[in-house]
């Protein structure tokens, strides 16, 4: 078939070195317009050399350096980049609950849980040496190896959310507090807070919010998720799920922290302070019969965090038990934030939720649907029972898909499409006696690109003696029976399994009718050929046409005993016959088209001729009134006149 520039966009001719390749198109993005057209093999060389020149076949087998591997940049997907990836997303996990933990229930790192911060934090130093070290890819998915790129790329987003997530923020606090040294051999007294009194532990306490800006690490789940969401692609469903879950208890847990936090004397009111004092008040976090556990064992940090825990899920979920509840401002205000995200957050997921379960199959639904329009067909039609369970068997173990295979086939560049579809129709190809004849690297693309897909249970009939056709079959897997009846009345079987065919007699120009009964022996998959899909086959490869003519009346004398008879007309194909039709329809519109441009080309025409006529009766107008004028002036004194 003759290549086809689709679109806009400028193409480049590429001639292969052996004859027997035909010449291939490759688009690309330029400034320069090529309207669609369907062009032949040797009308591409001298487009080619009309539009692009000679410079462009040069720099076509020129290299670009900058595809080749630099020892100095890592592949964005080599081992190490992947190892690299899978600990970062480890260390932000620990990140992301920690951080809400230490800031919110004033639980600092000290002595090795501190190094081990500190190790992480640098670790993220590092990341960010690593990313302008990662080669980039472009739009088409080539891996780039440029610096002057992967600098690029990465500072236009990422850089400026990577640095701003690792400021020493909790290193400049430990030394403002001077308790950067003890940090690191647990030896601080007094907790966090101290070396001050009055306004400026306040002000200390406070300033620990900005530990927050660590939480901006987080980002990177998405730059991770993304680079290796085709690689994760079948259980993306899942994993989405897994997310929303996740992102519930992690709201849940940063709402129950931030309770605890906001519950601190620093963020009371000077009078809800006095009413502490005087016991007129007592916050949840000092109840200590509240907190208390049945064992009588002291309330430590462990006893806070699941009442935390308690209080963000009722409060997201609007239950509200009562017995953890806002006693300060600052607690209510928190509790009033609380409740709208939650809010928020329920009704997003559940969302979300039933969306990515209904897309998680979506055959799966659409054969859903289809079993429920043959259920209101049958109640509709009033079946009989005896019909009901037969027809809903056939239906059921048909293959619905909620797309079209041939759409997105061709939607795809011809490479990758003949990639795709050598690998799923692999074992087909290799068995079929087609292949094997028409000896053309198109033909295998072209014809499974069309092919529609029926299954057949075991002991049903594909089609009858007798019965009219306009498909031709093909089998994908299990076997079908061929029966027919010798004249001498004996019944003959034959068996065809992957890669036969079957049903082409017609499609051939021979007998419209079928000529014996073809049975699923077991459960049978069926690719289809419908005859105007074939008979553009044979249009496309005369060889094709000419390989099943010669072998029909051989293969109908082994299935059925009898020679097939030749029409008395010349042999003209049903496909063909079948496509004149939707042939002489095109060439109908043509000529609707062409009408309705030749009235409007003659109503064009007399719109004109009218505007002409218009025109001089308009001149005809100024000459009377010239003539008027000169006759009235002549009349006149010179004095008047003048």
């Amino acid at each position: 078939p003759s290549p086809l520039l689709k679109g806009w966009g400028t193409a480049e001719a590429v001639l292969p070195e052996s004859n027997d390749e035909p010449h291939s198109v490759a688009a690309s993005a330029s400034e320069t317009r090529i309207p669609s057209a369907r062009l032949l093999p040797d009308e591409l060389a001298s487009l080619h050399g009309a539009i692009f020149g000679q410079e462009v076949v040069q720099s076509h087998h020129s290299e670009d350096q900058s595809n080749h591997p630099s020892r100095f940049l890592i592949h964005p997907h080599s081992n190490f980049r992947t190892r690299w990836d899978i600990i970062q997303a480890i260390i932000l996990v620990y990140v992301a609950i920690m951080v809400p933990f230490r800031v919110g229930l004033r639980e600092p790192a000290v002595g090795n849980m501190y190094i081990f911060e500190l190790t992480v934090d640098a670790l993220f130093v590092v990341d960010i040496v690593f990313n302008f070290f990662t080669a980039v890819e472009d739009e088409d998915g080539s891996v780039v190896f440029s610096f002057a790129a992967t600098a690029k790329a990465y500072c236009a987003f990422w850089f400026p959310i990577d640095i701003i997530a690792c400021l020493p923020i909790d290193i400049i606090l430990k030394l403002s507090e001077d308790q950067f040294g003890c940090s690191l051999t647990a030896s601080c007294q007094g907790g966090e807070g101290g070396g001050g009194a009055g306004q400026m532990v306040k002000l200390f306490k406070i300033l620990r919010l900005f530990r927050l800006v660590k939480l901006l690490r987080m980002v990177k789940f998405a730059r991770i998720l993304d680079r290796y969401q085709d690689d994760l692609f079948h259980i993306m469903p899942i994993i989405m799920i897994m997310r929303l879950l996740l992102l519930l208890l992690y709201v849940a847990h940063t709402m129950g922290c931030f309770f605890n936090y906001f519950s601190g004397e620093e963020w009371m009111t000077d009078a809800e302070r006095t009413s502490v004092i005087n016991g007129v008040l007592t916050s949840w976090v000092d109840d200590e019969e509240l907190l208390a556990s049945p064992s009588g064992a002291p309330v430590g940090v462990g006893a806070r965090y699941i009442a935390c825990m308690y209080w963000a899920f009722t409060t997201m979920t609007t239950v509200g038990y009562g017995d953890i509840s806002a006693r300060t401002d600052m607690e209510r205000v928190w509790a009033i934030i609380s409740m709208i995200i939650g809010g928020l957050m329920f009704s997003g997921i559940i969302a979300t939720m039933q969306e990515t379960v209904a897309n998680m199959n979506l055959s799966k639904a659409a054969h859903r649907h289809k079993m429920n329009c043959v259920a209101a067909f049958m109640r509709d039609r009033g079946l009989a029972k005896k019909f009901r369970k037969p027809v809903l068997r056939f239906f059921r173990q048909q293959q619905v898909r909620a797309y079209t295979d041939r759409d997105l086939l061709c939607e795809l560049p011809y490479h990758l499409r003949r990639d795709v579809l050598f690998e799923s129709f692999e074992d087909f190809i290799k068995a079929s006696p087609l292949f094997k004849l028409v000896r053309d690297a198109h033909f295998p693309v072209e014809v499974t690109t069309r092919f529609g897909v029926v299954g057949i249970p075991k002991g049903e009939m594909v089609f009858e003696k007798g019965e009219y056709g306009q498909t031709l079959f093909c089998v994908g897997s299990g076997r079908v029976e061929i029966v027919s009846c010798r004249e001498e009345g004996n019944q003959h079987k034959h068996v065809l399994s992957t890669g036969g065919y079957f049903g082409e007699g017609a499609a051939l120009g021979y007998s419209l009718m079928r000529t014996a009964n073809v049975v699923a022996s077991e459960g049978v998959t069926l690719y289809t050929l419908e005859y105007e899909d074939v008979a553009e086959m044979f249009s496309l490869f005369p060889k094709f046409r000419k390989v099943m003519q010669k072998a029909y009346p051989k293969r109908e004398e082994m299935f059925t005993g009898t020679w097939p008879t030749i029409p008395d007309e010349p042999l003209t194909s049903m496909a063909e016959q079948h496509a004149l039709p939707h042939r002489q329809e095109s060439l109908d519109v043509l000529r609707q088209q062409v009408v309705s441009l030749q009235r409007a080309e003659a109503s064009r025409e007399a719109h004109l001729e009218a505007l002409r006529q218009q025109v001089q009766n308009i001149q005809s107008s100024l000459d009377s009134l010239a003539g008027g004028m000169s006759t009235l002036l002549s009349r006149l004194p010179s004095s008047a006149v003048s």
